[in-house]
């Protein structure tokens, strides 16, 4: 394939190829001059943006890769601004069990990036 994997137009292509028993997976691309991120869900928990002190959840969604066969996924078109963060993270994060057997849990994971997300660059 000529074309990089990346590429938006090829996403939808890209992942109905795709047959393992069951994966999660966001596929996401970005364009620097615009800031603009296009992104697929298969099964992952939605990525977070970190915009100065507030959380942004984009909806993206879609079952695992492989679960339903062959599919199509819908793309989600986020405007990404100067300075924010984009996370993505897993389930072992979230449903991580402290010795008290408390999960650490989304909000957790919130209030460590609004915590930190100052440290980066950003986007």
């Amino acid at each position: 394939m000529d074309v990089p994997l990346w590429a938006p137009a090829y996403t939808k292509q890209w992942l109905g190829l795709i047959n393992p028993s069951a994966a999660d997976l966001v596929l996401s691309d970005q364009d620097p001059a615009t800031r603009q991120i296009v992104m697929a869900n298969a099964g992952a928990l939605p990525p977070m943006i970190c915009r100065g002190a507030d959380i942004l959840k984009i909806r993206v969604e879609g079952v695992p890769l492989g679960l339903l066969g062959a599919r199509e996924y819908e793309e989600s078109v986020f405007q990404a601004q100067a300075g924010d963060v984009l996370v993505l993270y897993s389930d072992g994060i979230t449903d991580h069990l402290n010795a008290g057997g408390t999960a650490f849990g989304r909000h957790r994971l919130a209030t460590a990036e609004r915590t930190h997300c100052r440290l980066s660059r950003g986007i």
